[in-house]
């Protein structure tokens, strides 16, 4: 049985990826997870819900992830034994990607606003079951035939440039206020001038690269997934940089560099490229790697699609 055709259906353990895209579609039309700018944007939030520094709530959001990153490698340290340096370069990725998170929060971010416990608690439980299933299911995986093409060292590359550019963006916006300033600053530097969000750009790459480390299905669509929620918080982003300031550029997209609506049709031809040149192998749901290929290229369509170009 392919390492993509695993039945998860029957798994003990149970996730909705396309969760993360409906809380993509939700941010993009407005309804928003309440913390960083966004904290208080919904008039409804009730004067009575708790609420926490947002440096304490991102730290709770981030540690329970952390932790089972660490805890996978003796979790499944006989996978490791058996050779799997596939599952340890994964484990690896993921508690590094967390690992860099909760850096960034305690040393690195500068906040002023506040979070509402229900939010920290949501982030934290989203991405501590996206973090477990993703090991577990790769987990599952372990014994299985390996893809007739192998896309984990190109997944690794990716996720370096991914975890490198973001964090890059991320330093850049630290940059922006003084210790003292706890306002908003249009950001420049980087790709800052192209994009509303390049930090949001980079962190996709690295849920790529994950998906290639792993070669699964479920990471796949784990990553298409992130990268819809992502996604919804670059476009509400830069609506909310327009709102805020007048000289904010116009050119600037949401998350895609040069976006412009005639690429939507040169993505769309390549899917149908892809669709008639593995119609076979997509019949059975693709075969490793050109499945992912055709994962991803619907992912980047589908991004392209969406982005608010008004």
């Amino acid at each position: 049985m392919p390492r993509t055709l695993v039945d998860l259906h029957h798994s003990p353990l149970r996730v909705d990826p396309l969760g993360f895209m409906v809380s993509g579609d939700l941010r993009s039309c407005g309804k928003h997870l309440q913390y960083s700018k966004f904290w208080n944007s919904s008039a409804s939030t009730s004067t009575k819900s708790t609420q926490l520094p947002s440096r304490v709530g991102m730290v709770m959001a981030y540690t329970p992830s952390l932790l089972a990153g660490v805890a996978s490698f003796w979790l499944f340290s006989d996978d490791d034994n058996d050779g799997g340096i596939r599952f340890v370069m994964l484990k690896s990725a993921i508690t590094i990607h967390f690992l860099k998170r909760e850096l960034e929060v305690l040393f690195l971010h500068k906040y002023s606003g506040h979070m509402l416990l229900n939010t920290a608690l949501f982030i934290s439980s989203t991405y501590l079951t996206s973090a477990v299933s993703m090991i577990y299911f790769h987990h599952r995986v372990q014994g299985f035939p390996e893809p007739s093409v192998d896309l984990k060292y190109v997944g690794l590359s990716v996720f370096v440039v991914g975890i490198v550019g973001n964090f890059y963006h991320h330093y850049l916006l630290s940059k922006l206020r003084d210790k003292n300033d706890s306002g908003y600053k249009i950001p420049r530097g980087g790709l800052f001038g192209l994009v509303a969000c390049p930090h949001y750009l980079f962190e996709i790459l690295t849920f790529v690269g994950i998906s290639f480390i792993s070669q699964t299905l479920f990471l796949y669509v784990c990553a298409v997934g992130s990268a819809t929620v992502l996604l919804g918080r670059s476009c509400a982003t830069r609506s909310w940089y327009r709102s805020k300031f007048e000289d904010f550029p116009k050119n600037v997209r949401a998350l895609i560099p040069f976006c412009f609506w005639n690429t939507v049709n040169c993505v769309i031809s390549c899917i149908n490229f892809f669709v008639l040149a593995k119609g076979e192998k997509l019949g059975a749901f693709g075969r490793n790697a050109d499945c992912g290929v055709v994962v991803i290229v619907c992912l980047f369509s589908f991004l392209i699609a969406q982005i608010h170009l008004d």
